[in-house]
């Protein structure tokens, strides 16, 4: 989850640097922030945080000015879009982890017995061996 979220923030810096620039005509402007607010929304869920309610141009909607039915159906259109959203990328996942899982069954594997019997290092240094056993079935180390 770090590495995505990571990578959202990363996207937005970008995307935040475009718009300051001030050379985007009027229509990719107007994209690229569906776009930002759309991934805001995106990692807000992922991170169990508040949605955000927004009209169609992006733009949060002010309770004190919109009418309870209004928030409520705007609320359920983007929890609609999030979750679709959450559901393509968890079906992306599973296609990459069925054809990781593919791949190393298909590989021929070998048995590698390891014996080590010293490790030396000089007086003062630190020294850490570290070994693991890597499973191709489950795509994880043992």
């Amino acid at each position: 989850m770090f590495r995505s979220v990571r990578h959202m923030i990363y996207d937005l810096i970008e995307w935040r640097s475009q718009i300051l620039s001030g050379t985007l005509p009027q229509d990719e402007l107007k994209e690229l922030k569906k776009k930002v607010t759309a991934k805001i929304d995106y990692g807000n869920r992922i991170l169990d945080l508040d949605l955000v309610v927004r009209d169609e141009d992006g733009n949060i909607l002010d309770p004190e000015q919109t009418s309870t039915i209004s928030l409520f159906r705007a609320h359920e259109i983007a929890s609609k879009q999030v979750e679709e959203r959450l559901q393509e990328e968890k079906s992306q996942k599973q296609n990459i982890d069925i054809n990781r899982q593919a791949k190393f069954a298909a590989t021929p594997s070998f048995a590698l017995f390891v014996n080590l019997k010293n490790v030396v290092c000089k007086i003062g240094e630190d020294a850490e061996v570290l070994m693991s056993l890597y499973d191709p079935l489950e795509s994880k180390f043992i």
